[in-house]
């Protein structure tokens, strides 16, 4: 498949939302739900992930994660 996954949302174990980008930009989201057949959905302007901040809270970035999702010890910062 030539389409780059660019977000997964697990609503339980057994439903997600796959949001994929085609080669030419444009967008859709593959929903799997339990029990039912696999819908695709085409999203127009798709401005990308969003993430709420909220304005208290000072937490450290997330390190980066290897395709497990686990912290890659190679790339993170040993000096700290």
């Amino acid at each position: 498949m030539e389409d780059r996954l660019i977000t997964v949302r697990l609503i339980t174990p057994s439903d997600h939302d796959f949001i994929y980008e085609r080669p030419d930009k444009t967008t859709y989201k593959l929903m799997v739900r339990k029990g039912k057949d696999n819908q695709i959905e085409e999203l127009i302007n798709y401005p990308g992930p969003l993430f709420a901040k909220h304005p208290d809270l000072n937490l450290p970035p997330v390190p980066p994660l290897d395709k497990y999702g686990q912290a890659n010890p190679r790339s993170t910062n040993k000096d700290s």
